[in-house]
């Protein structure tokens, strides 16, 4: 990423930090895609509201935001997420999503770079597509995945060209949709 992006984009992040937070990754991504959740894992109409469980969790109805291009900055609790223009620069913030809000991270490696598929506790996966070139990807989501706890790294070593043993897979970037549950499921 041009260091200027990635300033603008920890510039940006500065005024939204609770005291103490710290930036500790920035990358631009491209929107993949949303998988929404199967409608068995979701109430709905009237006859929800009558669940034995009660109403559904907070972090469940967390929405990931979206655009063609967007500018990604992780803290140690959250993602805050821009929209990026024709030139991509940071264009209009869309949110933010904490990352108890996040249950899984899988990240796989493919021609064009890394690729991040973020299953929600919403049950929604959202995939993300790291340019190739990008400054501190790996960094980033190394980070992400340490973070979120769950999930699964298929990304080649770049030290070794190996593929990581935590992951698994080769090349194949990330588990198919009927994979992406937890371990064993």
């Amino acid at each position: 990423m041009a260091a200027n992006v990635h300033e603008q984009l920890v510039s940006l992040a500065q005024s939204a930090l609770s005291p103490g937070e710290e930036v500790l990754g920035a990358v631009r991504v491209d929107y993949n895609g949303t998988v929404q959740p199967t409608a068995t894992n979701v109430g709905s109409g009237l006859g929800s509201l009558g669940d034995v469980n009660g109403p559904p969790e907070a972090d469940a109805l967390v929405a990931f935001p979206s655009a063609q291009q967007m500018g990604l900055v992780l803290t140690g609790g959250r993602i805050l997420v821009w929209s990026l223009g024709f030139s991509r620069k940071p264009k209009a913030y869309l949110g933010e999503v904490p990352l108890s809000a996040v249950a899984e991270v899988h990240a796989g490696e493919v021609r064009f770079g890394p690729l991040m598929r973020l299953v929600m506790k919403s049950g929604a996966s959202v995939d993300l597509e790291v340019p190739h070139k990008e400054d501190g990807k790996d960094e980033f989501i190394d980070h992400l995945h340490f973070l979120v706890g769950s999930g699964t790294d298929s990304r080649r070593s770049t030290l070794t060209g190996e593929v990581e043993a935590s992951g698994g897979a080769g090349v194949d970037a990330v588990p198919d949709d009927g994979e992406a549950g937890a371990p064993g499921t």
